[in-house]
């Protein structure tokens, strides 16, 4: 049996209570075209989206990769998220 962690149960939880929200997001983000090497206006909107929700040092690089940071609440370890944006 899986015991997962107190903020994994927590998360889950409010991926549950704003399952709506966040298929709406992915939908709309899913809706600006973005093929390879053209990622330019998905960056955008992702950068504007990082912004709305409270990251900082937001930037859009020349070939459209997005960097942003979000402090965590106390000290532990970095974590990085990475994904594709282009289609």
């Amino acid at each position: 049996m899986q015991i997962l962690s107190p903020a994994v149960q927590d998360s889950l939880v409010w991926l549950t209570d704003h399952l709506e929200q966040v298929l709406d997001e992915t939908v709309q983000l899913c809706q600006i075209p973005a093929p390879t090497f053209e990622e330019a206006a998905r960056a955008v909107y992702v950068a504007e989206r990082m912004r709305a929700i409270g990251l900082h040092d937001v930037q859009v690089d020349d070939i459209h990769n997005v960097t942003g940071i979000l402090n965590g609440a106390g000290p532990g370890p970095t974590t990085l998220v990475a994904a594709h944006i282009d289609t």
